[in-house]
């Protein structure tokens, strides 16, 4: 597995005690077995996504709800692909599919 940047690590040794950095390495490695490396980093990409300190008391769960996140996001986004492509096909032109009015 991945291991966390010295500077993180330096972070986490000056701000949580021994038993929470065992917690917080049980998330990280939890992350990147769900998600895989790329993934496990991606997370500290968007404020939303990163873990808080409830999460370290239950890594499983956050991984698990992350995934239900990314899944609900996912079904989001091919909706609003439905109804972009089927605007689309009613108005290939981008003009009001409505004909005018005689």
């Amino acid at each position: 597995m991945g291991r966390p940047s010295r500077r993180s690590r330096r972070w986490s040794a000056s701000s949580l005690r021994p038993r929470r950095l065992r917690d917080a390495a049980a998330l990280w490695e939890a992350i990147a077995e769900a998600r895989g490396v790329a993934g496990r980093d991606a997370v500290w990409a968007h404020p939303d996504l990163l873990p808080t300190a409830a999460d370290l008391d239950d890594p499983a769960g956050y991984a698990r709800r992350s995934a239900d996140a990314d899944a609900e996001s996912a079904e989001v986004d091919a909706a609003l692909e439905a109804l972009l492509s089927q605007g689309e096909a009613e108005s290939p032109d981008g003009d009001d599919p409505a004909p005018p009015r005689a």
